[in-house]
């Protein structure tokens, strides 16, 4: 108990002690000639109960959360109740950052101190942001691809790319054959995993083996080539070879307008398919049929021939023959 002598040994005394929670204030005053502890003039009693007591935070949605990438995160939220304060939720401080664009563990921390300067529990929530988006493969090149049989497959390849811009395409697995011998219809597949299991839709490429290719004539002998008119017309013939069937010779037609009886010019055509049944460039021989052979003069009568110095000489004449207008004896002209 504190004493204190003020004018007129009027004395003030100030007390104070715990009770509990409770912190109780003694205060009154006596004068100086009745000065007993317990004879008061005037006195009072004040409580003030001590806050000793933190705040307590409540996660909503619990302590561990999980958001898909590239979604947006929204805090679910948090409740604070506190003894004494009873809005303390406006004075919550959340540190940590989920950038939901990259995959991984975030943490967030929520923190807050009541009036009385009581500091609640730290929470903490963890945030996973999980991968679920898979690369997308885009094919390089034709699909489908057309190749001609018996040539060199070359892949075209594809690339991969991940959210956000990884690039996967070094992972990118390439699975089928082409085998360009054999005329048929092939698969190329291609598939990617990113580094969270995520599979890109597998793509295909189909790959035409087909023989386009057409076969190639080739003319024995000469063009233009000349025969005798009335000769009889021999053609020397063509080979055929083809990329995939090899020689196909046997198969060429050969079309004739040659007609030997008559001078002029004629063709022979010479054309072929390979088994694919692409048409070779038809290739044609000029035929020239001409009258190379002279006609033939025979004498009539005899020579030589005698006749008198005087006399009057009458010729015998002659005939012409020849291979193609036969009878031109009419046409002889004589010279004597």
């Amino acid at each position: 108990m504190k004493l204190k002598y003020i004018l007129h040994f009027v004395v003030l005394f100030f007390s104070s002690f715990l009770y509990g929670n409770t912190l109780v204030f003694l205060h009154g005053t006596t004068s100086s000639e009745n000065l007993k502890i317990n004879s008061f003039s005037r006195a009072a009693i004040l409580t003030e109960t001590l806050d000793n007591e933190a705040p307590v935070i409540t996660l909503l949605g619990g302590s561990n959360f999980s958001i898909n990438n590239n979604e947006t995160y929204t805090d679910p939220g948090f409740t604070v109740t506190d003894n004494i304060d009873n809005n303390l939720a406006a004075n919550v401080t959340i540190s940590g950052t989920v950038d939901t664009s990259i995959p991984g563990t975030y943490t967030l921390t929520y923190d807050v101190t009541d009036t009385a300067g009581n500091p609640a529990i730290q929470k903490t929530r963890t945030v996973t942001v999980v991968d679920t988006v898979a690369p997308i493969i885009t094919l390089l090149g034709d699909n489908p691809l057309l190749m001609n049989q018996g040539g060199t497959y070359t892949e075209p390849n594809a690339t991969a790319v991940d959210h956000p811009g990884i690039s996967y395409t070094s992972a990118i697995v390439i699975a089928g054959s082409v085998n360009v011998n054999v005329a048929g219809t092939y698969f190329i597949t291609y598939n990617v995993n990113d580094s969270s299991g995520n599979s890109a839709t597998q793509k295909v490429r189909t790959v035409n083996v087909l023989d386009t290719e057409a076969p190639v004539i080739t003319l024995a002998g000469t063009s233009p080539v000349s025969v005798n008119q009335g000769a009889t017309y021999t053609d020397a013939g063509a080979t055929a070879t083809d990329n995939v069937d090899g020689n196909i010779s046997a198969n060429i037609t050969a079309t004739s307008t040659v007609d030997t009886s008559a001078a002029g010019t004629y063709t022979v055509t010479y054309n072929v398919a390979d088994a694919a049944g692409n048409t070779a460039l038809a290739l044609v021989r000029i035929v020239n049929v001409l009258d190379t052979e002279a006609p033939v003069i025979t004498l009539s009568g005899t020579s030589p021939v005698s006749v008198n110095q005087g006399a009057t000489y009458t010729d015998a004449n002659a005939t012409a023959a020849d291979n193609v207008d036969g009878n031109i004896s009419a046409n002889i002209t004589a010279t004597s």
